[in-house]
């Protein structure tokens, strides 16, 4: 990631389901691990946070 701009958080939390995505494909664990990622993110707490990222420019 060396030399690209910064990424908002959404962009990070979509780049890290993508390399979810490529890394576990086939994987036993990839479900656990999106599953994972996904409670996380849709935690009140983190969610609330998020807010301030979605549709900003």
């Amino acid at each position: 990631m060396a030399g690209e701009a910064e990424q908002t958080p959404l962009q990070l939390l979509e780049a890290l389901y993508a390399t979810i995505a490529d890394e576990l494909d086939g994987q036993a664990s990839r479900k656990a691990v999106e599953s994972a990622v996904t409670t996380f993110a849709q935690h009140p707490d983190t969610d609330a946070w998020l807010d301030q990222f979605r549709d900003a420019p």
